[in-house]
């Protein structure tokens, strides 16, 4: 987890969740959309309140009407890791969508290699072959969908 200290988590917290709030047209509006009161979804977005956070049930209920998962990006964030959205898994190969979802996946690979050889504090040769192999599939990927952009940029719109 974050290195942060508590009351610096708290406060990022409390940040996200009033940034989520505010998206989904500010305490009346976001209280509205869950049928929670507003002095509840206020006391949650209220920085000076350290005692009330979000529940989950609530913080899932309205990430799903945002724009973006604010809250959730800061827990991965302070978790040590990314969001990395879905991605339609009923993609045609080779459509844009897959290729984002094929990223996903490659750096997901290389993020899972490099920390098992990270694991013990260092990196032998063969952990580092490995590594440069996996990054390898994931410039790849990353480069037949730059080439997909580069298309589009020319010939016009693609499709997903």
């Amino acid at each position: 987890m974050s290195g942060l200290p508590k009351h610096a988590r708290e406060r990022a917290l409390k940040q996200a969740t009033g940034e989520l709030v505010h998206v989904l047209g500010g305490i009346e509006g976001a209280a509205a959309s869950i049928e929670k009161g507003k002095s509840v979804v206020g006391r949650w977005a209220n920085r000076s309140d350290a005692d009330h956070f979000i529940n989950v049930a609530d913080l899932v209920a309205l990430e799903l009407l945002a724009p973006r998962p604010v809250v959730t990006e800061l827990l991965c964030k302070l978790a040590g890791g990314i969001f990395v959205p879905h991605v339609d898994l009923a993609a045609d190969e080779g459509s844009l969508a897959w290729m984002v979802m094929q990223l996903s996946k490659e750096l997901g690979d290389v993020s899972g290699q490099m920390a098992g050889a990270l694991a013990d504090g260092r990196v032998t040769p063969a952990e580092a072959t490995a590594s440069r192999e996996q990054l390898r599939d994931l410039f790849e990927v990353a480069r037949r969908l730059d080439a997909a952009l580069a298309r589009i940029e020319t010939e016009g719109a693609g499709h997903g």
